[in-house]
């Protein structure tokens, strides 16, 4: 009995104890008594004082709560609180403006702009400093939270875009608004289902050297990042798609510059990211960009306008499945090298229909056995390219399709076909192909696909590689032929390869020579 007691007492110790050490926070609720919408004014707030005013009762362990639907304005210094919270209850909802000369030093714990409910913040000025809160928006399953910045700054918080199976969306609109020296990272769609976006015309997004922005997190979240204007730079990593579905849309004078680190267009297994460049610049600073970085991984970039520049390695399926697609005006420079298919069992393709590729060290495609690397061009240009390999260790195809594609490989480039599983497939048009233009030296080896289906036969012979350099080996096997009538034979005349004595009628055919 004496030892039963000794427990019980032991315990209720304990519990008060913990009690005792817990916060002892008080939520202080916005009433609008006053009917003015000051933030400052303590007739406003059910317990008549300011949220943390220590000089009529309040302490930095209050919570400032809107639930009413009002809207409450700050522009003025603030005192410090525990978090501020906007819409916590299903049918609830509140909205915060700061405007210039407003001042908050928030807080020693969290602010919820959507707690189950519906919160509202719209930053015209002033200075939100978080004191290294974690900042929801959109916190709880339905809730919803939006910030619109128009001007000011928010720094020293941690952000969640979107939590939970809630919606958050954050809007960066103003030219003199900066996001900036976060006290940790940005999750766009944090977990659970949730729909994070950002949604940048202007501004400045500084998230700090250590910080990573991470859009898709988690469990089925779904982050997007749209940029028209504005700059992201000084961000540690940009992760499209960490676990789950991450997309960024960067357009018009949109401009992001990386850090220190490495890329990620899906990095973790089961994650799908995209990113979508149809203007703007994305300068990765010499780093590397992964799409598809784990196996069970998938990526694309879509480059249909702006530049992508300065990238230090361009892994195209790291050990996942990657995908780059040029089009139109986009650019591709100063990249070195740029690899579809890296590591053993990858999968990388790039299709270029429009663009530039060019002041690239190497393309590499199938890097790894048994990586598989395919390039398909049917338009653009790809020029000063130092060396082109289709196949390192794993298998690589190069498909070139009609006249209206070029490869100028200059500056004493070389192309080489490494070995017997890699293909060059070389799709006639109309009136032909525009041959592979190298002044370095060629390796041959592998399968020449030649597929005469658009052929309008007005020439019996074809230059498919120009080689202003000295050719090395051949295509493995003599050249097989496809249905009758059509033929054709693969010619080594000086250092060039030739497509010779083609025939047949315009009904098409594929030949392959290996």
């Amino acid at each position: 009995m004496k030892g039963m007691r000794f427990v019980v007492v032991a315990l209720t110790a304990a519990v008060l104890l913990s009690t005792a050490n817990q916060s002892h926070a008080v939520w202080v609720n916005w009433d609008g008594s006053e009917s003015d919408g000051a933030f400052t004014n303590a007739a406003n707030w059910n317990l008549d004082r300011v949220p943390g005013d220590t000089g009529n009762g309040g302490d930095d362990e209050d919570n400032a709560v809107i639930n009413n639907g009002e809207s409450v304005t700050i522009d003025s210094l603030v005192p410090t609180n525990r978090g501020v919270f906007l819409g916590t209850g299903a049918a609830n909802s509140g909205t915060l403006v700061i405007e210039a000369g407003g001042i908050i030093p928030w807080t020693k714990l969290e602010s919820r702009i959507g707690q189950a409910g519906t919160g509202v913040v719209q930053q015209n000025g002033g200075s939100w400093n978080g004191s290294e809160e974690e900042m929801y928006l959109g916190r709880d399953p339905g809730s919803s939270g939006t910030w619109t910045m128009n001007g000011g700054t928010l720094s020293n918080c941690v952000m969640y875009i979107g939590n939970n199976n809630s919606s958050g969306r954050f809007e960066l609109l103003g030219a003199t608004a900066s996001v900036e020296a976060l006290s940790d990272h940005v999750y766009v769609g944090y977990t659970n289902y949730a729909n994070g976006v950002v949604y940048q015309t202007n501004g400045v997004w500084n998230p700090g050297a250590t910080r990573n922005i991470f859009l898709g997190y988690d469990t089925g979240a779904t982050g997007t990042w749209q940029m028209t204007g504005g700059t992201v730079s000084n961000a540690n990593q940009v992760i499209v798609g960490y676990k789950s579905v991450g997309r960024v849309e960067l357009g018009g004078e949109g401009r992001i510059t990386a850090s220190a680190s490495h890329n990620f267009v899906a990095k973790e297994a089961g994650s799908v990211g995209t990113v979508v460049q149809t203007g703007g610049v994305w300068d990765n600073n010499g780093n590397q960009i992964r799409i598809g970085e784990a196996a069970g991984a998938t990526g694309t970039w879509q480059l249909s306008g702006g530049a992508l520049t300065n990238v230090n390695i361009f892994h195209i399926g790291f050990n996942g499945v990657g995908t780059l697609e040029i089009s139109n005006t986009g650019t591709l420079a100063g990249s070195t090298p740029v690899i579809a298919g890296s590591k053993a069992g990858s999968t990388g393709t790039v299709v270029q229909t429009g663009g530039v590729v060019s002041n690239v060290n190497q393309i590499i495609l199938g890097d790894t056995d048994p990586s598989t690397g395919t390039y398909r061009i049917s338009g653009g240009v790809i020029t000063n390219v130092s060396q082109f390999k289709c196949g390192e260790t794993g298998t690589g195809t190069l498909e070139i399709e009609g006249n209206e594609a070029a490869i100028h490989l200059t500056g004493g480039a070389s192309f080489a076909m490494a070995g017997g599983d890699d293909t060059l497939r070389v799709i006639l048009g109309e009136t032909g192909i525009t041959p592979i233009i190298t002044d370095g030296n060629i390796t041959l080896a592998g399968t020449l696909e030649v597929d005469l289906t658009n052929y309008d036969f007005s020439s019996s012979t074809l230059t498919l590689i120009d080689c202003g350099g000295v050719r090395s080996g051949a295509f493995t096997e003599p050249i097989t032929v496809g249905p009758e009538p059509w033929s054709a034979e693969v010619s080594y005349i000086g250092q060039d390869v030739l497509l010779t004595n083609i025939k047949g009628d315009p009904r098409g055919s594929l030949i392959i020579i290996k």
